[in-house]
C-alpha cells in the first residue's frame, strides 16, 4: 500500500486508504495471523465501505513497496472475496482514467456480512515448524530475500530457492521457468506445497497470490518470520 501521506497528497477517486497491520492479532506488533475474530474485520471492512461480493482493486507501491498490498489482498481472499486485484499505483492511475483526488475520503459503510473463510492459502507457524520436523513431508521452501541479501539467521536459514519478491512482479516468466526448472531437474510433484517466507508476511503474501495464478499449490506463513518465533 500507499504510505498515507502519500495517499492524502494524491489518491484515486474513492480509494480507502488500509495499513495491512490494522487486521492483525492484538498484541502482535507488526505481525500476526489474521484477527482473532473474522465477524469484527468484516464488520470493519463494511463500515469502510466493503462487501463481499464487490470487485477490489488494490494498489500500491507494486515492486517498489514491500508488498503491503499483496497482503490486503491475501486478507480478503481469506475473508471470502473472490474478484480481487493486485497493481500499482501508476498502473491503477492510467486504468481508472479519473483525475486524482486529495485529502481524507469519508466511505459509506454497507450492510454487513458474514465472512466465508477459506484456509487454503493459509499455514500457521506451528503447524510449519511440525511438517519442518517430519523427513517424510515434501515442500519447497522460497526465501524472498534474493542471493544479494544474507539469509535470515534461524529457522529459515536453509530455502530451497532465493529468490527476490520483485522479480515475481518484474520478471514473472523467467521465475516461473525457474521454478518449473528446479521441480523438474529435482523430480519434485508438480503439486508440492510451496512455501514462500519473509519477515513480516508481506511480500510473501504477494508471491502466494502469484504462485497460486500460476497454478502451484502455494501456502503462507501469516506470522512471517521472526527470531523472535523460533
Amino acid at each position: 500500500m500507499l504510505d498515507i501521506d502519500d495517499w492524502l497528497k494524491s489518491r484515486l477517486k474513492g480509494s480507502v486508504f488500509f495499513d495491512w497491520d490494522q487486521f492483525s492479532q492484538p498484541g502482535a506488533g507488526s505481525r500476526g495471523s489474521l484477527g482473532t475474530n473474522p465477524q469484527v474485520v468484516a464488520d470493519d471492512l463494511a463500515n469502510s465501505g466493503f462487501h463481499i461480493n464487490d470487485t477490489v482493486y488494490i494498489y500500491g507501491k507494486g515492486s517498489r513497496g514491500r508488498g503491503n498490498e499483496g497482503r490486503i489482498a491475501w486478507l480478503l481472499y481469506t475473508l471470502g472475496f473472490n474478484k480481487i486485484h493486485v497493481t500499482d499505483f501508476r498502473t491503477a492511475k492510467a486504468w481508472s482514467n479519473q483525475p486524482l483526488e486529495s485529502g481524507p475520503y469519508i466511505p459509506t459503510p454497507v450492510a454487513k456480512w458474514t465472512p466465508k473463510i477459506r484456509g487454503d492459502l493459509t499455514f500457521k507457524f506451528s503447524d510449519f515448524k511440525e511438517w519442518a520436523s517430519d523427513k517424510n513431508k515434501k515442500y519447497i521452501l522460497i526465501g524472498l530475500r534474493g542471493n544479494s541479501v544474507p539469509p535470515l539467521p534461524g529457522v529459515y536459514a536453509s530455502t530451497d530457492l532465493n529468490i527476490s519478491w520483485r522479480f515475481f512482479v518484474e520478471k514473472p516468466n523467467e521465475i516461473r521457468n525457474r521454478l518449473n526448472r528446479y521441480i523438474n531437474d529435482n523430480k519434485i510433484d508438480p503439486l508440492v506445497t510451496i512455501f514462500p517466507v519473509s519477515f513480516a508476511g508481506l511480500s510473501s503474501a504477494y508471491v502466494c497470490l502469484i504462485l497460486k495464478s500460476w497454478g502451484y499449490n502455494s501456502r503462507l506463513i501469516p506470522e512471517g518470520y521472526s527470531i523472535e518465533l523460533k
